[in-house]
């Protein structure tokens, strides 16, 4: 029986890159090896281990996904020529239908962009990684509710006849809470945000 491991904030440790390595090896008799009878799920793959719980590995692959949001978010909105589905490797709906709509909307109305929202920092408000009684990651899906801290002083839009189109009643520094979910867990490519809880942006909290 699996239950989901949820932690909080204070539990958690920071991002840490996950690695795997692949190994194959050879039968070296001659003899025909016996065909696999064992009804066990076949070896998980995409998780790293080096003493990470489930929910810290859960929590590194939503901010690896909202990280790659913000990068790729960038590169379609300072190029006009880029391909807007480039976020759909970091985004699901709600969310991806959201943003595509925004970035469709600025360039049809001639808007340039420049810059890039950044992470200053992240805490995990809940997190839900299924895993066994022994605390391995077991097959489902994972949700991580991410709140952030974000730079946005450097991202900066233009109108079509070159005014500022920034607002100027925000601080340099906003807060974003967003659901961050992995249908594939524990697989880690299958991280996407799906939410951003928060409705209007907030300067950050002291967390």
């Amino acid at each position: 029986m699996t239950s989901p491991t949820r932690t909080t904030a204070a539990a958690l440790l920071a991002a840490i890159a996950v690695t795997c390595t692949a190994t194959a090896c050879t039968n070296e008799s001659n003899e025909p090896a016996p065909p696999t009878t064992s009804t066990e799920q076949p070896p998980l793959s995409g998780v790293g281990s080096a003493g990470r719980s489930p929910g810290q590995q859960a929590t590194e692959g939503a901010i690896a996904a909202v990280e790659g949001m913000h990068k790729a978010r960038a590169t379609i909105e300072n190029d006009p020529r880029a391909d807007i589905n480039g976020v759909s490797q970091y985004l699901i709906d709600p969310y991806l239908g959201l943003l595509k709509a925004d970035m469709e909307l600025r360039r049809s109305q001639g808007i340039t962009a420049e810059g890039a929202i950044t992470v200053v920092r992240t805490s995990a408000d809940e997190v839900e990684a299924p895993s066994d009684e022994k605390g391995n990651p077991v097959r489902g899906e994972a949700e991580v509710l991410l709140r952030t801290c974000e730079d946005i002083s450097q991202k900066k839009y233009t109108g079509a006849e070159g005014e500022d189109l920034n607002r100027t009643d925000l601080p340099d520094q906003v807060q974003a809470v967003y659901r961050v979910v992995n249908k594939d867990w524990p697989s880690a490519e299958g991280w996407r945000v799906m939410e951003n809880t928060l409705t209007e942006q907030e300067p950050c909290d002291a967390y």
